[in-house]
């Protein structure tokens, strides 16, 4: 048996079966690098305007 040195497959190329399923792995990529680089201007551009957020305090919108 052969061993490759081929670079690791990421579900960015190809992994998904579903064109719908890829846009989605790379809309949470991009919130993950935006959150992650602490850069408000990426996190807004990548968050839809009705995006709400969940937690024990209650809901919250984008701007809260």
């Amino acid at each position: 048996m052969a061993i490759t040195t081929a670079a690791t497959v990421t579900s960015l190329d190809g992994f998904h079966t579903t064109p719908a399923a890829q846009r989605a792995d790379k809309l949470v990529r991009a919130l993950f690098d935006a959150v992650n680089a602490d850069d408000p201007a990426r996190t807004d551009t990548v968050l839809a305007r009705s995006f709400l957020s969940y937690d024990v305090r209650g809901t919250r919108s984008r701007t809260a």
